[in-house]
């Protein structure tokens, strides 16, 4: 319940936090700088008050510009695998923000990544699996609160409209849960390659016969933990299945 509240006093307000706002302003003045020595001490300046940010608050519950942010500055220091990283996160929370889309295809153009958009499985659309969390949080809150008005004013006053508005509210209500207790439980989990790292056949890294080298940067999906956390059975989006040494990975 306190994250419940934390994310939505954050999602409602973030836009209106001077912070925020005077941090925004100077990003924008650090990445003018000529100088590339000022340029990158401002920049890591701006970076460590976001990362302060993000550890305060829960950006994964929130609107996800926070992470964008974070992705811009790690961009703008040069360090793309960690840029894609918040990419894709800023991305989970603004499906449908354009820009954010443009600078995980400009940040892969630097690093010679051509990796499309991974398409949803039949599951996730039927799941609702393309809305954010937050959205669903919000929507799970709402028809609640729907549902027990119409539920509480037709007792007092039975008539056929109240009673379909509570049968509608209670429909949208379940779907949502539906769609909210699939995105935790069986939802893909993805991850960025952080480092440059060996596709193993079997979970033992001295396996030499039939590892292939993955490029920093790539997206996999996670299917299982193998030897004792240490390699991750992972498919890249090319449909290739292997192991990964598990601290090469970051979760996305």
């Amino acid at each position: 319940m306190r994250y419940f509240l934390l994310f939505l006093s954050f999602f409602i307000f973030e836009d209106q936090n001077e912070w925020l706002k005077q941090l925004g302003h100077q990003s924008a003045v650090a990445i003018q700088e000529k100088d590339p020595m000022m340029k990158e001490e401002g920049l890591n300046q701006i970076f460590a008050q976001y990362a302060s940010l993000a550890q305060e608050y829960q950006p994964s519950l929130g609107n996800g510009k926070l992470y964008y942010n974070l992705a811009n500055s790690y961009y703008h220091l040069g360090q793309y695998p960690y840029a894609l990283l918040y990419y894709y996160k800023a991305q989970k929370l603004r499906p449908w923000d354009p820009w954010v889309q443009k600078n995980i295809e400009a940040v892969q153009a630097e690093m010679s990544l051509d990796e499309p958009a991974l398409a949803l499985s039949a599951g996730e659309y039927f799941f609702l699996a393309f809305l954010p969390m937050p959205l669903k949080l919000q929507l799970f809150a709402l028809f609640t609160g729907l549902f027990l008005l119409f539920s509480s004013l037709y007792l007092w006053w039975p008539n056929m409209a109240l009673k379909f508005s509570s049968f509608v509210s209670m429909i949208f209500l379940i779907v949502i849960s539906l769609s909210m207790i699939y995105s935790y439980y069986f939802s893909p989990i993805e991850g960025v390659i952080m480092n440059a790292s060996y596709l193993y056949q079997a979970p033992n890294e001295n396996l030499e016969a039939g590892k292939k080298l993955i490029p920093i940067g790539s997206r996999v999906t996670l299917l299982e933990v193998a030897s004792e956390g240490k390699m991750l059975k992972v498919t890249t989006y090319k449909g290739d299945l292997g192991y990964l040494a598990s601290e090469t990975v970051k979760v996305i």
